[in-house]
């Protein structure tokens, strides 16, 4: 990249001469090894029987929903939603079910609404025009449930005018020919929703309410009878009007809770879970993971087996590290000091992703892929590291026998790799997508006398 001293005497040589013309030229080609190709840029990844679908940008069809079976050859683009080189933009893409994707498009007429597809369907469909006109609902969080009373697809979604608060909860049903969808919870009664899941017939999520002075706190929906639906608040774990930053929320249904991250009055970030009442919802360890001001900050909950796997900071020198736990204060601890040194995951644990693939918790960084079996001879570093990664490994996913992410790299952009189940050592890229010359990215403008200099 130009040096600060070489900006200083281009802009001398610009100043010394105010006769500059008014005419635009290529200073210099410091394109930087950027090959040309703009970026394919793979993400929201979901499975559905062999075949993993996620969104993916090339120049003919703009960004649109693609599919791969783990093959250069199989990874082809589904449906070109938004006709042309618009976008779709299809985003959290969810099966439902076992059998029907999920997912958020805009086919250029009716904004972002609840898309779905299967095989059987040959091409998507539009769920429902759920917040008529060009907005869109923007839905996300799409999730299936089936009981006696609580039945269908629900997913999150806005409904009116306020685009950047999520206000309802939305039902999905659906029969051979057609599609219908109803609000299960009317827009106005809660705002700032957050992603669902499912236990024991109750949907459990984050929202900050219209009525009470309880900031965002831990909410359940339950239908008493057909057709009916029922809000309850777990518990202010917050009290009064500050929220507890309450997040990854996640089912663990061996244990019969649901764990996630919460802050209580101390501010102090540790483990919680819910059975589904407000006597249930309580933190893990009857002391916390880490005393004193700091807080553990678990993250990445996922469910390995019957037990939940994060990672987290016990204040005892190895920074951020695999943890495990069963829902106890005795079955939580650490899993392996994996990470040498008081770092741990620390110096990248807000860009980390998460993922269960093939019998293993996947862990991803700047630019490593690391992972576990809930046991210190089980954990280790898959592949290799990505020293030219402009942006790391992102986007895990679980395929039918690998693990599909997404890494930027001066080389190729952001594009498809996977690292297959039986060779952990290794990660590959699987197909470049991206087909467009790449941008510039100007920056760094300065005005002169006769213009401007822009480096890009």
């Amino acid at each position: 990249m130009p040096t600060l001293r070489m900006l200083l005497i281009i802009l001398t040589l610009f100043c010394l001469n105010p006769r500059v013309e008014a005419l635009a030229e290529l200073a210099a080609d410091v394109n930087l090894g950027l090959t040309g190709r703009s970026d394919g840029d793979p993400r929201d990844f979901a499975r559905l029987d062999n075949l993993s679908y996620f969104r993916a940008c090339e120049r003919v069809h703009g960004c649109e929903l693609w599919q791969t079976d783990g093959t250069n050859a199989g990874t082809v683009m589904v449906a070109d939603i938004c006709p042309g080189p618009c976008s779709s933009s299809p985003t959290g893409l969810r099966v439902t079910f076992g059998s029907t994707i999920y997912f958020s498009a805009d086919d250029g007429s009716h904004g972002q609404e609840p898309w779905q597809y299967r095989p059987e369907l040959v091409t998507p469909r539009m769920v429902g025009d759920v917040n008529p006109g060009a907005d869109g609902s923007s839905p996300s969080g799409f999730i299936s449930i089936t009981s006696s009373n609580l039945s269908g697809v629900f997913f999150v979604a806005t409904i009116g005018t306020e685009s950047s608060s999520a206000n309802s909860i939305v039902r999905a049903s659906e029969s051979t020919s057609s599609v219908q969808f109803n609000v299960a919870v009317a827009p106005g009664a809660l705002r700032n929703i957050g992603p669902m899941v499912v236990l024991n017939d109750r949907l459990y999520f984050r929202a900050f309410s219209q009525t009470d002075a309880i900031g965002t706190e831990l909410w359940t929906l339950h239908a008493p009878s057909t057709g009916t639906f029922a809000l309850t608040l777990m518990r202010d774990i917050f009290p009064g009007s500050t929220s507890s930053s309450i997040d990854q929320i996640t089912s663990v249904f061996a244990l019969g809770a649901v764990f996630f991250r919460a802050a209580d009055s101390t501010g102090n970030i540790e483990l919680w879970k819910s059975n589904g009442t407000p006597a249930g919802t309580v933190l893990v360890n009857v002391i916390e993971l880490r005393s004193g001001t700091s807080g553990s900050n678990p993250l990445r909950l996922r469910v390995l087996g019957n037990r939940l796997i994060f990672t987290a900071n016990d204040g005892g020198g190895t920074g951020q590290e695999f943890y495990s736990s069963d829902g106890t204060a005795a079955g939580t601890s650490r899993v392996v000091d994996l990470v040498a040194g008081s770092g741990g995951f620390s110096t990248f644990a807000s860009n980390t992703e998460a993922v269960v693939a093939g019998g293993f918790y996947y862990l991803s960084s700047d630019v490593q892929l690391f992972r576990t079996d809930g046991t210190a001879a089980g954990s280790r570093q898959v592949g290799q590291n990505f020293s030219d990664a402009i942006i790391g490994v992102r986007g895990l996913h679980s395929s039918a026998n690998s693990v599909l992410f997404s890494v930027n790299t001066f080389a190729e952009g952001a594009e498809l790799y996977q690292s297959r189940f039986d060779t952990p050592s290794q990660a590959n890229l699987l197909r470049v997508i991206g087909d467009q010359v790449g941008h510039s990215d100007p920056i760094f403008f300065h005005a002169l006398p006769g213009g401007n200099i822009v480096l890009a």
